[in-house]
């Protein structure tokens, strides 16, 4: 299957309602949401800690490479004031929790998802050339042309 042109257009709401579908039991992170904003994808949440829940901020930039979205780590804020000595943290949180999922792996601070590697799981054997990726309040855009060979 080769994909000649493709515009997939996703809401806040629709990506908050996958959020909503993760399995709760391997993170215990509480209040998990997700907005679109025109620098990126901001997550924010609860994490529970000894003493009370801490809340926290991230912000990835998105970004298409060939059949890659990449997603960096730009910024993360707990109760409101940067947390830079947590993005270590985080970023094996996420390694962790992504290490069976195909075609999905943590480099650095980015996540790339290899959307080919990815759909072959369900069997569809899918070529992408990313040409776009881009994040606004109204909605993530991924749009792509012809597979490069």
């Amino acid at each position: 299957m080769e994909i000649h042109t493709l515009k997939l257009s996703v809401t806040e709401e629709e990506l908050n309602a996958l959020v909503k579908e993760l399995p709760s039991g391997k993170s215990a992170v509480e209040n998990l949401r997700v907005r679109l904003t025109p620098e990126g994808i901001l997550v924010t949440g609860d994490y529970p800690s000894m003493f009370m829940k801490m809340a926290f901020e991230t912000l990835w930039v998105l970004k298409g490479v060939g059949s890659v979205v990449e997603a960096r780590l730009a910024s993360i804020k707990v109760s409101g004031l940067p947390a830079g000595m947590l993005r270590g943290v985080l970023l094996k949180t996420i390694r962790d929790l992504v290490a069976h999922e195909p075609g999905v792996r943590v480099v650095d601070e980015t996540i790339h998802v290899d959307l080919s590697k990815h759909t072959a799981v369900q069997r569809l054997r899918l070529r992408v050339n990313l040409i776009g990726v881009r994040c606004s309040p109204e909605g993530l855009v991924i749009e792509a042309g012809p597979a490069l060979v």
